[in-house]
């Protein structure tokens, strides 16, 4: 019986490929990961602080309706205090929903993050499966075919993958206009 040599040179093609990718996506996950933690943070001071003002304002709104539920005489002065908080408070209330709609874009990041790691799964399991095919009775040539085929089939998901989530991050629901990141 000859001995035969692995086709080393494909195989480390075949290897610095699927590390290549691999490692690709990874830095795009912990990107993404680190973006939707930075939306996080700026939604929560964005609510927190659009809430401590509505409530602030709230307050000071029903003081002016006390004092003249008391006094049972509405003075010019009252009347545009109480339309000068209705107003703070519908600017508040605004700036709270669009702190909001970082939840929907934060969520398209977590969602294409975990697209990335499920798509790196299923390549790494389908190169997996691939083992088999390569046995110690297959001739050079026959190898050096499938790991061809495995390269190239690795590249062709590389770049589908690499296509499909490029999209930008988009508000898509809350009614107050559109934002658009990264």
């Amino acid at each position: 019986m000859a001995s035969q040599t692995i086709p080393i040179d494909e195989l480390k093609e075949l290897l610095v490929s699927l590390g290549g990718w691999g490692e690709e996506h990874l830095e795009h996950v912990e990107t993404d990961l680190n973006r939707a933690n930075g939306l996080l943070r700026e939604a929560i001071t964005m609510l927190v602080d659009g809430f401590m003002a509505i409530n602030q304002a709230a307050q000071a709104q029903q003081q002016i309706l006390l004092s003249l539920s008391v006094s049972s005489q509405l003075s010019q002065q009252h009347l545009a205090e109480v339309a000068m908080y209705s107003r703070q408070i519908e600017s508040e209330v605004n700036r709270v929903v669009t702190g909001m709609q970082f939840e929907d874009m934060t969520n398209q990041l977590l969602t294409r993050a975990l697209a990335r790691v499920g798509g790196l799964k299923l390549l790494l399991l389908a190169m997996a499966d691939q083992h088999e095919s390569l046995v110690t009775g297959h001739s050079h040539e026959d190898i050096a075919a499938i790991l061809q085929r495995m390269s190239e089939s690795l590249n062709e998901r590389r770049a589908a993958m690499h296509k499909d989530l490029q999209s930008s991050v988009n508000q898509q629901h809350m009614g107050t206009g559109e934002i658009e990141l990264f």
